[in-house]
């Protein structure tokens, strides 16, 4: 474990690891002999945030003693961890890659590209550079403000009068100027006058907020589920209010006197105005996708260099007469990049085989075997020839191998390479330089 900083430990994805109860007892202190009992608690207290990352916990031996171990799944991110003895949220847990990479740099990278899943019910206790889109925050500002509307807030509000006689609060500086130069205005006065209304200047302002809110949550970049469930009070809130187009870009000042309600709304307006979430709330994303998004991200920037088209994601697909339910409608590659005739077919795998490239186990024969008959499958739906397929996978360094695949019987042939590549944002560049200057159309 490693305790350093507030975080339980950092696991990698799809592995196994097992915790030593010596190591357990030491981070909470636990005095009771009954050790076991102490790690049903721990997956107890845990089991919705464990859930949440698809990690599976699992009393087993260590040693000879009672230990935790974890499976982690295909997610990466945080979640807050609750101690068995008090119960209270007092460290997080962390899943990254499993090769050591800079998960944060690459979700900035491509961070338009996907969208990361994300539990309000899980509050972390550290700081995480992962920070929630602004989205969410857009829905707690209206939860907040229909909560704040129902205070009837007012505050007395300074307005100018037009009468026809004068006050201690008439304006007589501007009454001077107008009557020199038009006489006939001279029973006209403009008298200040203080109004307790809930219509007021910080209430209006606010209101411009949450014109801004509702016109964030109605981009098509929110997912469907969390419009839909807002829909209500969007035209509720749209039919009572008018919104202004004035930009807020002043912070509220908070009072002490302020209502609860409209303290917490101006602190959250105030989020909107920077337009950064400060909330720490757990967050997950499939790690597969995000190294197949690396990928593609890479060979669009080579399709580019080299004037070629990218498509990413494309669909083949399949017609049945009678499908059965468990039969595939489509195959999807990762990638094709065409330019005139020529057609290169790009498959990424996130898997260990060129970190084990001397190896020669059992099952990184299967695996590979399984990969290039996929993409072979893929390739045969091509009618260009000489065929071109690649296989990406992370890698230590970048690393090329070639082959040539020939069916004697027909003459079809099919060239094969191999890329590894680090998956690092800080050597994108030299990525993207060296695939340009290998690959050939």
């Amino acid at each position: 474990m490693n305790n350093t900083f507030g975080i339980l430990d950092i696991l990698p994805t799809l592995s196994t690891i097992t915790w030593s109860v010596d190591r357990f007892k030491y981070n909470w202190k636990w005095s009771d002999r009954s050790m076991e009992r102490l790690l049903k608690r721990f997956i107890d207290l845990n089991c919705e945030a464990l859930d949440f990352l698809g990690i599976t916990p699992t009393i087993s031996t260590l040693n000879g003693k009672v230990a935790l171990q974890v499976t982690t799944s295909g997610y990466v991110g945080s979640i807050p961890i609750k101690s068995p003895v008090n119960g209270k949220l007092e460290t997080d847990l962390i899943v990254t890659g499993r090769y050591g990479e800079d998960v944060s740099g690459l979700i900035s990278l491509l961070g338009d590209r996907f969208q990361l899943d994300y539990s309000d019910r899980l509050i972390l206790v550290n700081d995480t550079q992962i920070k929630p889109p602004i989205f969410l925050e857009c829905c707690k500002y209206i939860d907040l403000f229909l909560a704040a509307e129902k205070t009837k807030w007012r505050k007395f509000s300074n307005q100018i009068i037009n009468s026809d006689q004068p006050n201690a609060s008439t304006i007589w500086s501007e009454y001077a100027l107008r009557v020199a130069e038009s006489p006939q205005t001279l029973s006209y006065f403009k008298n200040k006058e203080n109004f307790l209304t809930t219509n007021h200047e910080e209430w209006v302002l606010l209101v411009n907020i949450l014109g801004l809110a509702i016109s964030n949550l109605k981009s098509a970049s929110v997912p469907y589920h969390i419009r839909s469930a807002y829909s209500s009070k969007i035209r509720y809130l749209n039919h009572r209010y008018r919104f202004s187009r004035n930009i807020v870009d002043s912070p509220f000042k908070i009072r002490k006197l302020d209502p609860l309600s409209i303290q917490k709304l101006k602190e959250k307006a105030n989020i909107l105005i920077q337009g950064k979430s400060k909330e720490k709330i757990a967050w997950r994303l499939d790690y597969t996708l995000l190294f197949e998004y690396y990928v593609q991200y890479l060979f669009n920037e080579v399709a580019k260099r080299k004037g070629a088209v990218s498509v990413n994601n494309p669909k083949y697909s399949v017609y049945w007469e009678s499908r059965p339910a468990w039969a595939l409608k489509y195959l999807e590659p990762d990638l094709v990049l065409k330019k005139g005739y020529a057609q290169i077919i790009i498959d990424a795998k996130y898997k260990s085989h060129l970190y084990n490239y001397g190896a020669n186990s059992e099952e990184l024969y299967e695996t590979f075997r399984h990969d290039l008959h996929q993409i072979l499958a893929y390739s045969s739906l091509t009618n260009v020839s000489p065929k071109q397929v690649v296989m990406v996978y992370p890698s230590k360094e970048l690393i090329f191998s070639n082959a040539v695949i020939i069916n004697p019987s027909s003459q079809v042939e099919i060239t094969l390479s191999i890329v590894g590549i680090p998956i690092s944002k800080d050597q994108v560049n030299n990525i993207v330089s060296t695939i340009t200057n290998i690959i050939h159309f």
